[in-house]
């Protein structure tokens, strides 16, 4: 009897070494994938930006870049980039209270916009506006579609 089907194709010889393990590597990444179904994606980019978890860290800039209109990826590479932003109110609030707010860079504006917060019992709306931000990402998210339910399930 022959089993032979049951079993994978065996890859090509190569080395045991590094080089071997990438020939092998690359080999298995360009074979094309038989079942792979192109999926038409058909949420919003103000959607899947607020569903990001880069938007969930920074939401005060997401929100800024749903409201511009900015395409999904524009807005993802840069929210990846981009310190954590301040709402306008902690920005006044800050620059009225903290000598020198305008010349320092902004992911010190943050710590000392943080370190206010806790010190004066988020006097400069720090926490609140990042709250805030976040309720409105929330409503950017639409509910999931019966494609979308599909897909999950299987």
């Amino acid at each position: 009897m022959n089993y032979q089907h049951l079993c994978s194709p065996q890859p090509k010889a190569y080395g045991t070494g590094s080089l071997g393990r990438h020939m092998q590597r690359l080999e298995r990444l360009s074979q094309p994938k038989a079942d792979a179904i192109p999926v038409v994606e058909s949420h919003s980019d103000a959607r899947k930006i607020a569903v990001s978890q880069e938007a969930k860290s920074n939401p005060v800039l997401a929100l800024r870049l749903i409201n511009q209109g900015k395409s999904y990826q524009q807005a993802l590479q840069k929210l990846q980039f981009s310190a954590s932003h301040l709402s306008r109110f902690t920005q006044r609030i800050m620059a009225k209270s903290y000598p020198g707010w305008e010349c320092i860079d902004t992911e010190d504006q943050n710590m000392a916009a943080f370190q206010y917060s806790m010190l004066h019992n988020d006097g400069n709306g720090y926490h609140a506006g990042l709250k805030a931000a976040l309720v409105a990402l929330e409503k950017f998210v639409e509910p999931l579609t019966l494609e979308d339910i599909t897909r999950l399930t299987n």
